[in-house]
């Protein structure tokens, strides 16, 4: 029985993405109008009708735009149980999602949780060296372009104060990974 293909569309920063979802949380995505590619599915497109919303439609491959392709992870991190405990998770593309040469373009991460804790968050590249604090629920930066987009990020989570919240906390995360060619680089 072949898995069931969900389209689901996810509105920030002013932009639009679509993933496709078959037992995994993370597709290839080109945005706003490129293709993605799922075995022989065709991709979905964005479009937008005319009350306004967005919708998805299944499409012909397109012409991929150069610096306009993506991947995308969304995970939940392990539960936190006390002030400082540190979580540091994961957020890697597949093996074969994008070329060996791609390169970072630009990079955005959420995250929200239940509570008022107070939560520190970190994006980092490729281990814990390389990292982007957040300043609110979301970060978007072109601090890591130029770096191998077939390396992981992760989202490093450290509670600094309950605030009467329940516990154990859960982060949810979600990491968007803009990549290019070197030679289609602006």
């Amino acid at each position: 029985m072949a898995p069931r293909l969900t389209a689901i569309a996810v509105a920030f920063c002013g932009l639009t993405s679509l993933a496709l979802s078959a037992r995994a949380s993370a597709t290839t995505v080109a945005l706003p109008t490129g293709a993605m590619q799922i075995g022989d599915n065709p991709p979905l497109r964005e479009s937008t009708p005319p009350s306004g919303g967005v919708t998805a439609s299944a499409a012909r491959p397109k012409a991929v735009v150069p610096g306009k392709q993506a991947w995308t992870r969304a995970r939940t991190s392990p539960g936190l149980h006390s002030v400082d405990q540190t979580s540091a998770v994961a957020y890697a593309p597949n093996a074969t999602t994008i070329p060996a040469s791609a390169v970072v373009t630009q990079v955005h991460a959420s995250r929200r949780y239940a509570g008022q804790a107070r939560v520190h968050t970190s994006l980092c590249w490729d281990g814990l060296q390389r990292c982007v604090d957040f300043t609110g629920p979301s970060v978007s930066t072109q601090a890591f372009r130029g770096l191998d987009a077939n390396r992981p990020f992760y989202l490093v989570h450290r509670v600094a104060a309950w605030n009467d919240s329940p516990k154990p906390l859960f982060v949810q995360g979600n990491v968007t990974v803009w990549f290019a060619l070197p030679a289609e680089q602006p």
